[in-house]
């Protein structure tokens, strides 16, 4: 597989203090295993995702925006993050506002779940 069709062009909206940012990176997709069947490169590619905008999320709580150009490494998968464009009071479709804020309420209940069985409280 050659490079370019390794080259994943992707998307993360992100929640800023002054509203929405939509961030648009680049990054090259792992070789796929060959100890693993279809399906688990597949998951792998999956996770390799979800760790970039994961990373993006993390980012922005620690810190400012990102800049086009701005190249990030991710520690464990070495994967190497380029930012392509950065569009600052991006304005969400109402139905990607709405995965939004049930994705926000997930997380919270998923959190209170975790509190309440370890027998912590959130403040």
């Amino acid at each position: 597989m050659s490079e370019q069709d390794r080259t994943v062009m992707a998307s993360t909206t992100v929640i800023t203090c002054a509203g929405y940012a939509l961030i648009n990176y680049t990054y090259q997709r792992p070789e796929p295993l060959p100890t693993l069947n279809p399906m688990g490169n597949f998951y792998r590619g999956s996770h390799y995702h979800k760790s970039t905008q994961r990373f993006f999320d993390e980012l922005i709580e620690d810190g400012s925006l990102p800049q086009a150009g701005d190249v990030f490494t991710l520690g464990d998968e070495n994967l190497e993050l380029t930012v392509t464009s950065v569009t600052t009071n991006f304005q969400p479709s109402a139905l990607s506002l709405d995965l939004m804020r049930m994705e926000e309420e997930l997380k919270d209940k998923q959190y209170e779940r975790a509190q309440l069985s370890t027998g912590k409280d959130r403040g």
